[in-house]
C-alpha cells in the first residue's frame, strides 16, 4: 500500500485548478491506477515504452502517471479541492479488499 511522501506544487496554466505532483513511497502498480479509476475515466496505454494512464473525474481531478515510478501529476478543479486531494489520498492510502481481482486492460478514447 503506498503512502504519500511529498507534495509539489506545479504551475497550473488553468485558472481554477491547481497542479500538484504526487512522490510516492512505492512505484505506482496497476492495482493502483484500477483503484484511482474507480471514480474517473481510465485510459490506459500499456504497449508504451513507459506504460502511461490518465484517470479523469468529471468535475475534481484528472491524474497522469506511468506504470512503474513513484510519482502522480494531478489537476485539481473547481471549489473543493482540499477536499478531492483529501480523497485521493485516501484511495491511493487505503489498502484494496484482499479478493479483489484487476484486470490489465488497455483503454482507448
Amino acid at each position: 500500500m503506498p503512502r504519500f511522501v511529498d507534495l509539489r506544487e506545479l504551475e497550473s496554466c488553468l485558472s481554477h485548478s491547481e497542479a500538484k505532483e504526487i512522490a510516492l513511497d512505492e512505484p505506482v502498480s496497476v492495482e493502483l491506477m484500477h483503484r484511482l479509476a474507480s471514480e474517473g475515466r481510465l485510459q490506459y496505454f500499456p504497449h508504451f515504452p513507459r506504460p502511461y494512464f490518465r484517470i479523469d473525474h468529471p468535475t475534481a481531478w484528472l491524474i497522469q502517471g506511468i506504470i512503474g515510478t513513484p510519482r502522480l501529476r494531478i489537476q485539481l478543479f473547481g471549489d473543493r479541492r482540499a477536499a478531492a486531494l483529501e480523497r485521493l489520498r485516501e484511495l491511493i492510502e487505503t489498502p484494496a479488499p484482499s479478493d479483489e481481482t484487476t484486470k490489465e486492460s488497455p483503454c482507448h478514447t
